[in-house]
C-alpha cells in the first residue's frame, strides 16, 4: 500500500509530530507550575523552550491559561 493511502485512513484526530511534541512539552511544563516553585523562564527551559515569550504564548493557546495563572489558579482549586 501507497504512504499516501495509509495517510488518507489515519482518523482527522490524528496531530502532527510537532503538535504531540508540544502537546507533552506543555504537559511537562504544567505538572512542573503545579509541583515546584521554579521561575517560570526555569519551567519554560525544561520544557524545551529556549525563549519564554514563546513559551507563555504557546501555553496560553493550549491550556487558555498563562504560565502564572495556571499556576495561581490550579494551586488554590487544589486546597
Amino acid at each position: 500500500m501507497w504512504p499516501s493511502k495509509i495517510l488518507q485512513q489515519v482518523p482527522r484526530t490524528w496531530s502532527p509530530p510537532h503538535r504531540w511534541l508540544e502537546e507533552r512539552r506543555i504537559e511537562l511544563a504544567a505538572r512542573h507550575l503545579l509541583h515546584t516553585n521554579l521561575p517560570i523562564a526555569v519551567v519554560a527551559q525544561e520544557a524545551g523552550y529556549a525563549d519564554q515569550y514563546h513559551f507563555s504564548r504557546v501555553f496560553k493557546r493550549v491550556t487558555g491559561y498563562a504560565p502564572a495563572r495556571y499556576r495561581r489558579t490550579m494551586r488554590n482549586s487544589e486546597k
